[in-house]
């Protein structure tokens, strides 16, 4: 991969991209995202950092109720994307998780793409925030 032009990789990605695209709540993805995460950012630094932080103030965005999202594409996108070992063919390895995406439009792919690794993030602090106080969470953890 890292031997081929820009234009040949942008040519495997491009073909990865079907048409018709499938018709998906973004903007429900969008705020359930936002949501999560905002409430999820002070409790990390908290823990990193040791400083005290609330999340109480924080605006929630509205999404829809009926809205359910993918979620067996976001965990076989989060585990193709934890299960990848960094090395120098990482971004070829990349090309099976657009193909897993290709009725999506760009921009869902980039939502679905985060969400996935929000996923995964928030099962990390979950497990870090149990740690201290839940003996099975101190087995799992280590």
């Amino acid at each position: 991969m890292t031997t081929l032009s820009d234009d040949t990789i942008s040519e495997l990605i491009y073909t990865t991209h079907s048409h018709p695209v499938q018709p998906f709540d973004g903007d429900s993805l969008f705020a359930m995202l936002h949501n999560i995460l905002n409430h999820a950012i002070p409790f990390v630094d908290s823990l990193v950092l040791g400083t005290s932080s609330s999340s109480e103030n924080l605006q929630e965005k509205a999404y829809n109720l009926n809205f359910n999202p993918p979620l067996c594409t976001l965990k076989q996108l989060s585990n193709e994307m934890t299960c990848k070992d960094p090395d120098e063919d990482t971004p070829h390895k990349t090309v099976p998780i657009l193909a897993t995406l290709s009725s999506y439009s760009w921009d869902v792919k980039l939502l679905l793409t985060l969400a996935a690794f929000a996923l995964d993030y928030g099962d990390f602090w979950l497990l870090a925030q149990l740690q201290s106080s839940n003996q099975y969470a101190k087995t799992v953890g280590s």
